[in-house]
């Protein structure tokens, strides 16, 4: 199945999952490309989107036409649905409550379920990459990262677009709830930043995007002096020197 999607992304979209891979990897992947953008005059911005509990809320409705339409296997679709479907009964205490039947969510554990998300996402990943092809997609699981790299002029009339139709595609479509704590917006300017999340907007049931700048990982050069790590590190870098000098005295 992984081949499958291999072949039929042709690098449009990136999903970060199986062994040994991390969400950090997108973090790398979108810091690396705005560094090599801003270094030669372009500007940088990207969305960060995160599902609240993603896995418990996919629709088996949504999911099943997401999959068919995505040519997903259809024996081991179906057996996936038979066992999601099935009565669950809760235990608490010695007491057994009668059985339960949802209609929504993969339940933790099931080995299809990385795949199964996969097909759940993927026309939606698709459909954004091909009607925006200067912005870059990454998915890892719940987590979405929409990075565009781009003149300033081109930046500020594209980005907006791109990122107002996915947030329309996830909430609308594949009715995910986007978190309000974990949903940013970060350009190579703090100024730059704000301007998108305006013309970004919010519509019903979007998040709250808050501005941000790049800052530490992702501008090169001197840049790195303006952020707040940067002064942490230097206060306390100056208050040992301190705590040396006066020890030095006292053994004077």
């Amino acid at each position: 199945l992984g081949d499958v999607y291999k072949r039929q992304a042709k690098d449009a979209v990136h999903f970060i999952s199986g062994p040994c891979r991390y969400s950090t990897a997108a973090v790398w992947r979108a810091s690396s490309r705005a560094d090599a953008g801003t270094s030669q005059g372009h500007a940088a911005a990207a969305m960060l989107l995160d599902g609240v509990k993603f896995y418990e809320r996919i629709p088996y409705d949504i999911l099943a036409e997401e999959s068919v339409e995505d040519n997903f296997p259809m024996t081991i679709l179906t057996c996936c649905l038979w066992m999601y479907l099935r009565p669950r009964h809760i235990t608490a205490a010695g007491w057994v409550c009668l059985g339960k039947c949802a209609r929504r969510g993969i339940p933790a554990g099931c080995a299809f379920a990385t795949y199964l998300v996969k097909a759940f996402v993927w026309r939606v990943a698709l459909r954004i990459t091909k009607l925006y092809p200067t912005c870059q997609l990454d998915v890892f699981v719940d987590d979405w990262t929409l990075e565009q790299v781009q003149l300033q002029r081109i930046l500020v009339e594209s980005f907006p677009m791109a990122a107002q139709h996915l947030i329309w595609e996830l909430i609308h479509v594949l009715k995910i709830q986007l978190s309000d704590v974990k949903a940013a917006i970060t350009a190579s300017s703090l100024p730059l930043a704000k301007v998108l999340r305006q013309q970004i907007g919010k519509e019903a049931g979007a998040p709250v995007l808050q501005a941000n700048r790049l800052g530490y990982d992702y501008a090169p050069g001197a840049q790195q002096q303006d952020t707040g790590q940067f002064k942490v590190r230097k206060e306390r870098r100056a208050k040992v020197v301190r705590r040396q000098g006066r020890i030095l005295k006292v053994y004077k």
